[in-house]
């Protein structure tokens, strides 16, 4: 095994990841989605390092389409890979060459939190485009079983319904996220790819350790919403004790710190 890059391993942090997108907060956060495409460029790096720009189909895949070349996901890097400009441009499903040239990268010597603001800065941080990322989820059926009734993933829908009875809340979003999961997986078991995760998960396991705590600093201020609105809107009506702290992540927002046995007493 890799020893000196497990240490590194963004897979549990990716896994919990997965979990709180499953969750029933909506992913509105302009500042987690800046970190999950810098999450999403790390995987697009690493896989292109490991299979090769014009082999790795996991994101941004290559395509032919004639017509459509300025969309078909061939950029101007080392053999036809996007740069981090044009792999940011076809995240947001706009054609090449990118409407932003320049940007701040996150890659060392870049940092992270740089990156993630001056993609809010130039307002590129909007939910992220799945199917830009992996065409093939298009028209696929999530969260509802095949006829209505329970069944096995993929039985009666053919391949077009992806759901599945252990996990009903899945989203394309999280199909994809579990899909790229899997291969970093895959990958970071053979050592001929230590140098590549070495270069690639400090940076990655930054973002979305960074996208994770915001999200669950979104979901307490959903649960604040909850628990002091009215009954008829879903509420509880409580007087809640709380504090409001800080975000943990540079320029997120304040969130509720709650004091349970004083809301309750």
């Amino acid at each position: 095994m890799l020893s000196s890059v497990v240490r590194f391993s963004v897979l549990p942090i990716a896994l919990a990841w997965l979990v709180l997108l499953a969750g029933p907060v909506k992913a509105d956060n302009f500042l987690a989605h800046g970190y999950e495409r810098v999450f999403f460029w790390g995987a697009y790096e690493t896989f292109c390092g490991i299979e090769g720009p014009d082999k790795q189909q996991h994101l941004l895949g290559f395509k032919q389409q004639k017509g459509q070349e300025s969309r078909n996901n061939r950029g101007s890097g080392p053999g036809g890979m996007l740069t981090y400009p044009e792999f940011i441009a076809r995240v947001e499903d706009k054609p090449l060459p990118p409407d932003n040239p320049v940007l701040s990268h996150p890659d060392p010597p870049g940092k992270v939190s740089f990156a993630v603001d001056d993609l809010l800065k130039k307002k590129l941080t909007g939910e992220v485009n799945v199917y830009a990322l992996d065409p093939s989820l298009r028209g696929k059926s999530f969260n509802k079983p095949p006829g209505g009734k329970q069944k096995k993933p993929g039985s009666g829908g053919g391949s077009r319904n992806l759901y599945d009875p252990k996990d009903p809340h899945r989203t394309s979003f999280t199909v994809l996220v579990d899909g790229i999961v899997n291969a970093l997986q895959h990958h970071l078991a053979n050592p001929r790819n230590k140098d590549v995760f070495q270069r690639n998960l400090p940076f990655m396991k930054e973002a979305l350790q960074a996208a994770i705590t915001l999200r669950q600093e979104a979901t307490k201020i959903y649960l604040l919403k909850r628990l002091t609105g009215q009954p008829a809107d879903g509420g509880f009506d409580l007087n809640v004790q709380l504090d409001w702290k800080d975000s943990k992540v540079p320029l997120g927002s304040r969130y509720p710190e709650f004091h349970i046995r004083e809301t309750y007493d």
